[in-house]
């Protein structure tokens, strides 16, 4: 008897807003104006599978990804998401120095008040390829 895995649907339902959305900061970004799309939501609606059709989408445009993991424990780390890309970026080495530069901005920071999370918040936004 063979197992099958799960299957995952090709269309997408009830998003069109949202790869709307998505395929505008892809354009946006091809046309050099990048910036960021964050998503959040409650476990289950579907945020892995809406990324999941983003990726594909921008890598279609020619676009290279990394991605940034969770783990339960990581909450106690600001900025856990953030820390984990940067690695993956700096090992890809298709993004030149900015995985080096967003270790960098988290390196000396400390406490976990709200300042000094929308400081690290900032300084990684304000990073850029070169």
């Amino acid at each position: 008897m063979s197992q099958l895995g799960p299957l995952v649907s090709p269309i997408l339902v009830g998003r069109d807003d949202l790869l709307a959305l998505a395929n505008r900061r892809i354009a946006e970004a091809a046309a050099g104006h990048g910036g960021l799309l964050l998503v959040s939501g409650e476990p289950g609606i579907g945020k892995t599978r809406l990324l999941q059709s983003i990726r594909q989408k921008a890598r279609q445009a020619g676009f290279v990804g990394v991605e940034g993991g969770l783990v339960p424990h990581d909450s106690l780390l600001t900025l856990a998401a953030v820390l984990d890309l940067a690695r993956t970026m700096k090992i890809s080495g298709a993004f030149g120095a900015l995985g080096d530069q967003l270790l960098t901005v988290h390196r000396g920071r400390t406490g976990d008040s709200m300042g000094a999370r929308r400081g690290i918040v900032k300084d990684t936004v304000d990073r850029r390829c070169r």
